[in-house]
Formats: C-alpha cells, structure tokens, sequence
C-alpha cells in the first residue's frame, strides 16, 4: 500500500517534528539548525519526498488469506496508520493512496477482491502499476513498465541535446548526457537484477544513443572503444544483472 500525506511539511507541529528529530532519531547540530530555520521561515516551498509525503506498507498473504487481508487486515492497518498521522497533525489523501498486488501471473489472476474500503466513503482499486520514489513497480515485477517509460524519457532528452550539438562541445554534451541521461539509468539499478534480456538489451539501447550524441557517431559505428573512453560500463547481459552504466570517474 502506497501510502500519500497532504503538504506534509504544512501541517506537522514543526515543535513536535523537531522534539522526534532530537530524543527520538538523534538529529543534532548542524542538521538540527536546518530543519528549524525552515520550520521558523517559509514552510510552504519545504517538501520532503521520500520520507514526509511518500509511505510505503508491506504485507504478504497467501491466496487463502486473501479476504482476511484485504477486507480485515489492510483497512485496520490504515487507520492504524491514519489515527498516528491526526496524532501528528499530518493529513493522509486516501485519493493518492495506491494499492498493488504482487505474484506470479497465475496467482494474481486467482485473485478474487479488486478494491479495498479504506473507510465508508473511499475504495482503493487494485493497480497493476504503481509510482514509488520515482520508479515503476508492475505487479508481476517484471520492469517492463518502468523500462519502457524510461526508453522514452532518456530518448527524447537526447534528441533535445542533439539538436544543440552543434553549439556545443564534446565535453558539454558529455556533461549533460551524463546529469540527465545516464543518471536515469543509474537510478535504482540495483532491482534490474534478474531482468529478461530483452529488457537489458533496451537498457543498452538507451546508453548505446546516448554515447553516439556524445561523439556524433553514425548508426553503423560501433561504440565499443568510446564506451571505454567515457568509462562506461556495458550491460552484462550473460548474468542478466546490472551493476551500474557508469563507473565513478568520467572524462
């Protein structure tokens, strides 16, 4: 269950955040002074993604336990959770609040319950993808969702610096390529593990059109010796993991 806050920052009692940050999670110092001159100041433009706005709940059934769960466990567990938030000041949007199934194609299609009453008025509907922190999550967890919306993302950001690369040098489209291409790729990497080739193979589809950018290559140039020259590493697709499409050093 992914889980929404309304403006966060807006409504916690900031005495009460900064009391938690102190005794609780031992926030001192230097870290402490920032969040208290932004509770003191402008709090509207503060927005902590990740952690103040974006919760995740985690729980695992069997198909047997399918009603306890979605009928009983989840919609107590919710306002469990929501009774913590008013408890805090904080406002969950139960209209934000996404839930998404994960399994094996033959289990999820044995599901029976499609929706979940968070409340009398509000029933979540079952996803088969859902936004976490920037990332596509399917229920089968096959990646192909967040593969393809990324394919398209990195394409079309290279096609706009293509454009400007007459005006610019190897180095620029270098730097740019690296802040807004390649930094995608990286994002997060580490769930790719296990992925079909298929879908690593549209991985380095992506990184083989970014290099070609760099150095203007044709199509029918193989970019082997300039993936080495930015010290770009090429997805092992034999293991069909994915350790990182750049290492730490660029040039």
């Amino acid at each position: 269950m992914l889980l929404d806050l309304s403006a966060a920052f807006d409504t916690v009692e900031h005495s009460k955040l900064l009391h938690i940050l102190k005794h609780e999670i031992g926030v001192e110092g230097a870290a402490l002074d920032w969040f208290r001159s932004y509770s003191t100041v402008e709090s509207k433009n503060f927005n902590i993604h990740g952690f103040a706005d974006d919760h995740q709940v985690y729980k695992s059934f069997s198909k047997g336990n399918e009603y306890q769960t979605m009928v009983e466990e989840v919609p107590d567990c919710f306002r469990v959770i929501e009774a913590w938030m008013v408890k805090h000041f904080l406002q969950l949007n139960p209209g934000k609040t996404e839930i998404i199934v994960f399994g094996t194609p033959a289990v999820l299609s044995r599901l029976k319950i499609s929706g979940v009453f968070l409340g009398r008025n509000t029933c979540v509907r079952l996803v088969s993808t859902a936004k976490n922190l920037g990332f596509y999550l399917d229920s089968a967890l096959s990646f192909s969702h967040q593969v393809n919306k990324l394919k398209s993302s990195c394409f079309n950001k290279i096609r706009k610096i293509a454009k400007m690369r007459a005006f610019l040098t190897n180095k620029q489209v270098h730097c740019l390529i690296q802040a807004l291409v390649i930094s995608s790729l990286d994002y997060c990497n580490a769930l790719y593990f296990g992925a079909s080739a298929s879908l690593l193979k549209q991985l380095q589809l992506i990184q083989n059109r970014a290099c070609r950018t760099v150095y203007g290559l044709s199509r029918r140039e193989s970019v082997e010796p300039y993936l080495k020259k930015l010290h770009w590493i090429k997805n092992p697709r034999k293991n069909r993991s994915l350790k990182s499409f750049s290492s730490s050093s660029s040039h």
